[in-house]
């Protein structure tokens, strides 16, 4: 009967956990999640880009706007450089539920707006409505509100309306994330703290010719590294019995010139990086590396499936071989802003530093000498 008892014993916890889990999940989308001005539905973001110009911050909003609404029901309306206001009316679709034979959605409309000034750009969504179906059509206050879509304690979601709420909140968090993402492109590279890497700035990439980087079973003195079973690091572990990493691996880093190694059109580019960390995630050896917004690295790895991590001696006088390289495969990419920063003392003391952009690249080949 034991294993009875144990079975019934689990199956009770998880009844417990998962209305726990579930209402963790709904958090989000209660009270104050559609904010009101004046009995109105009003989305807002304000996106700080410190030392950038006006001029710089609404031509970069007007190319992600013309990109983003270009069809005839979907279209930039008005704009403004010295006012610095940009104005768009959207009409896009929102998909409740979709599967074979079934698909429950809704148009929806809204007015976008974008007022710059030197170092920042205010967004806001209003005036948003739905048609469902041929011929029903809502406004935002009317399915998305708190009066209407929690219930009187604003402690749940009310049936009928939570897939209005929870989507439409979905949509505009995505919405301003994209442009957002949008405007950090530009922020100098001396905006989040550090400063260009003397063997980078004031340059175009240059294809280089170091003999580390060309594919090869052979490559100079470097050997490929025998299968093994493990690596124990100084803050990760991976275990793999295709992958092995040397066991000093990060002794290594701090003793050597890091630079991560892109491919494009055939040539092979050298960019220096400040820190690079290995683990393991997703079931695979994994390196992972944060790279500021706008910076010649974010582009290369914006463009690129694969890179690899090369290490080179501090006190080595000759560069063109590498002790250690590593070779990964692009399979995430995260955007990290300030916005995104839940812990408030956190995010006014990293400021603008938080514009980074974070990257984990599965470890497919190692090569040591």
């Amino acid at each position: 009967m034991k294993p009875l008892n144990y079975l019934l014993t689990f199956i009770l916890l998880l009844g417990v956990a998962v209305p726990s889990f579930a209402q963790r999940e709904q958090e989000k989308y209660l009270a104050g999640a559609v904010p009101e001005i004046d009995g109105k539905v009003i989305f807002t973001e304000n996106v700080h880009i410190p030392n950038t110009k006006k001029e710089q911050i609404f031509n970069q909003a007007e190319k992600w706007m013309e990109k983003r609404f270009n069809t005839q029901m979907s279209r930039v309306v008005y704009k403004d450089m010295d006012e610095g206001t940009l104005v768009a009316l959207g009409n896009d679709t929102i998909v409740f539920k979709s599967a074979f034979l079934s698909l429950d959605q809704t148009a929806v409309t809204y007015q976008f707006i974008a007022q710059v000034k030197d170092g920042e750009c205010n967004l806001k969504v209003d005036k948003i409505s739905y048609t469902y179906g041929q011929n029903e059509r809502f406004t935002a206050e009317e399915m998305i509100s708190d009066k209407q879509a929690l219930n009187k304690s604003q402690t749940k979601l009310v049936r009928g309306l939570s897939k209005w709420r929870v989507k439409t909140i979905d949509y505009f968090d995505e919405l301003f994330e994209d442009v957002t993402n949008a405007l950090y492109e530009i922020a100098p590279r001396e905006n989040i703290g550090l400063a260009p890497h003397p063997a980078v700035s004031q340059r175009e990439m240059k294809p280089t010719t170091v003999e580390i980087n060309k594919p090869s079973t052979n490559i100079g003195s470097a050997e490929k590294v025998i299968p093994a079973a493990t690596f124990a690091g100084t803050t990760a572990t991976i275990n793999s019995t295709d992958i092995n990493l040397p066991k000093n691996v990060y002794e290594q880093i701090g003793n050597s010139n890091l630079v991560i190694t892109i491919t494009k059109d055939g040539e092979y580019y050298n960019i220096p990086i400040d820190a690079i960390e290995f683990g393991y995630a997703f079931g695979k050896p994994i390196a992972s590396v944060f790279v500021p917004f706008g910076s010649e690295l974010y582009d290369a790895l914006e463009n690129s499936n694969t890179f690899s991590i090369s290490l080179y001696s501090k006190d080595n006088a000759s560069k063109d071989k590498a002790n250690l390289k590593v070779v990964c495969k692009k399979i995430l990419s995260q955007s990290i802003t300030p916005e995104s920063i839940v812990d408030q003392s956190l995010r006014k003391e990293l400021g603008a530093k938080a514009l980074q952009k974070f990257y984990i690249g599965e470890i497919i080949d190692v090569w040591s000498k």
